[in-house]
């Protein structure tokens, strides 16, 4: 919808410059007045209208890009903690492996 409103917006300025431009080639009353008065009051409000969807698609973006930071950096904690984990498993295994091996020792003896 608002591609339609500014692509209307678009043609009515180009058509108000040729006026301004050209103003012999005009045959301009009190009609055509009004209603290019009242186009560019809805203009206006279309240009509001794209400023305000601007400013809630920046802010939109903003956050997105908040989120995916947010998202890294939880991805790269987990990435930590799993390398943790697994230097853990294997100090473990090898406590394991060296307990083993000291029971067996003092049963030999």
């Amino acid at each position: 919808m608002l591609e339609k409103d500014l692509d209307k917006a678009k043609a009515l300025r180009e058509n108000l410059e040729y006026k301004l431009l050209h103003p012999e080639e005009s045959t301009y009353d009190e009609t055509e007045a009004a209603r290019d008065l009242e186009e560019a009051r809805n203009l206006s409000e279309i240009n509001e209208e794209l400023a305000n969807e601007r400013k809630r698609l920046m802010a939109e973006l903003s956050e997105s890009q908040d989120q995916t930071q947010s998202f890294n950096d939880l991805q790269k904690k987990v990435e930590e903690l799993d390398d943790k984990i697994e230097t853990v498993q294997a100090k473990y295994v090898e406590m394991e492996e060296r307990y083993l091996t000291a029971l067996m020792a003092k049963e030999d003896e």
